[in-house]
């Protein structure tokens, strides 16, 4: 893995390092939840989609620094995209749901957090193709 300083695309790095910045709101918050899901039989599944999302958060940090190869960066931005974007998939195909439900989302006792929830993976998946289509853009030379 490449461990060099950051001299790739500026727009990739400042899209990770806003990225994990604000996952670092959820990784505090969702750590609880990952920890007692590792240890429930039936919670693998939660479990897995959670630790996915941790390797993501640190793939945005590692991305906010260094340069990555090409693959590594196709591969960070495709799995944050699909990570990001699986609820909203999800959620979609669901006959019973649709979006004024989200008002009526209370998470940790606070109503509307849902939209909150939901608003930052909608964000989180448009930059993350945002991000992958500027890692293929050749730089510029500024002179």
């Amino acid at each position: 893995m490449n461990t060099q300083p950051s001299r790739g695309p500026l727009i990739p790095q400042i899209i990770a390092a806003l990225l994990f910045l604000g996952g670092s709101w959820f990784a505090l918050i969702l750590l609880p939840f990952v920890v007692g899901l590792a240890f429930d039989p039936d919670g693998w599944s939660s479990c897995a989609y959670l630790i996915c999302g941790y390797l993501v958060y640190f793939g945005w940090f590692w991305r906010a620094w260094h340069t990555p190869s090409k693959f590594f960066a196709l591969l960070l931005w495709l799995v944050s995209f699909v990570q990001n974007s699986y609820t909203w998939i999800f959620m979609l195909h669901e006959e019973h749901w649709h979006l004024p439900h989200l008002h009526d989302f209370h998470t940790f006792g606070v109503p509307g957090f849902g939209l909150v929830v939901f608003g930052w993976w909608l964000l989180a998946s448009v930059l993350s193709i945002v991000a992958l289509i500027c890692e293929f853009l050749p730089k510029r030379h500024i002179a």
